[in-house]
């Protein structure tokens, strides 16, 4: 009797891809109602657009169907840099994840930033275009960083701890090639705020599976944009946000079964023992954690922002996008080929997200 063959990445069957395309034929009525209904919101319409294109997706099709439809992180990136002329460099790591560098390298400001969408699939162009807008504001300051991305299997190649040992090693490889603690800011969004989170875990209490990093190397920052600190949790606001709760669902049970369950705390935090992040104002010198108002992972974002508050004495910035939904930082640069014709607009949180990475690099650490 045959073994049964695991998945691989995005492996699809003919009738999954008809499934693909049956829902396709019926997009363009399903945006045309969205903007219909939403014809005198004050958001701009590309958003609008954008918030509808994750939901219905992510509404109608699975995982790995998702997965065929588009790149993997690296190309993704390097498809988006093609087209401005930005060159992408490549660092492979020995997890098998790699550091992909929009821009120069540098070693004196470096942000790292990893992707959220659910450890099923890759870095979205929307966030490309984010950090790029981040990157050139900060140049504008006199503050030029060097931005890179980690580049991490996703399911089902990728299963915890890769994800950690992913991160680990990206830090063990920056940290070699003359980046500071001090010069170097950690960003994850969704999912990759997860994985930061495991991080800072792993560094006050190191996992065997994983090799350890200093207790004291204290970051400059630590950013996490909507992080999904809770993957069992279905979240709420069902009605408005990007993500449904059977989606969250979905994509929690995947990533949780193959967590065993002494090694819970480490990826849900708001179940971990109550001291679990004491000291971490050794490991990083200050936090920003944003999250929106109607997005079905805020009640979380508050309950883990009164645990940081109340287990450590590093500083903890809290912000809410009113009205916004999740990553609602990054939908503010939907659609990225229309950006190459207009400006996005841009929401309120995002200058003080840059005027706070910005001071990030001026505080002695």
């Amino acid at each position: 009797m045959s073994e049964h063959r695991a998945p691989s990445y995005a492996e699809t069957s003919v009738f999954e891809k008809l499934i693909i395309a049956f829902w396709i034929i019926f997009l363009p009525f399903h945006i045309g109602w969205k903007l219909a209904i939403n014809v005198t919101a004050s958001k701009p319409w590309t958003r609008i657009v954008a918030e509808g294109f994750s939901r219905y997706f992510t509404d109608h099709l699975t995982y790995n169907q998702i997965q065929w439809l588009q790149p993997d992180t690296f190309g993704i990136l390097k498809k988006w840099a093609q087209r401005r002329k930005i060159p992408v460099t490549v660092d492979e790591l020995p997890s098998g994840a790699k550091l992909l560098w929009m821009g120069p390298k540098r070693v004196d400001r470096v942000i790292l930033y990893i992707h959220g969408g659910g450890f099923v699939f890759p870095l979205s162009d929307f966030a490309i275009a984010f950090w790029n807008h981040v990157c050139s504001e900060l140049h504008a300051k006199d503050e030029p960083v060097g931005m890179v991305f980690l580049a991490y299997k996703l399911y089902p190649d990728g299963k915890y701890p890769d994800h950690l040992r992913a991160a680990r090693d990206a830090i063990a490889f920056l940290l070699e090639s003359g980046v500071k603690p001090s010069c170097l800011q950690i960003a994850g969004e969704s999912a990759g705020g997860n994985i930061v989170l495991q991080l800072m875990a792993h560094i006050l209490h190191p996992l065997p599976a994983v090799p350890p990093l200093p207790r004291d190397l204290r970051f400059a920052g630590v950013f996490l944009m909507s992080p999904w600190v809770y993957p069992s949790d279905k979240g709420g606001q069902d009605q408005y946000d990007v993500i449904s709760s059977k989606s969250l669902l979905s994509w929690g049970h995947l990533f949780l079964k193959d967590v065993p369950p002494t090694d819970l705390p480490y990826v849900e935090v708001l179940n971990a023992p109550k001291g679990w992040f004491t000291g971490m104002d050794n490991v990083v010198n200050r936090m920003l954690l944003t999250s929106g108002s109607k997005e079905g992972m805020v009640d979380t974002h508050k309950r883990f922002y009164d645990i940081c508050v109340g287990e450590n004495e590093v500083d903890v910035t809290f912000l809410v996008d009113e009205g916004g939904l999740h990553d609602s930082l990054i939908y503010d640069f939907s659609l990225p080929l229309l950006q190459l014709l207009q400006k996005p607009r841009i929401g309120p949180l995002i200058p003080k997200v840059i005027d706070w990475l910005a001071a990030g690099f001026e505080i002695p650490v």
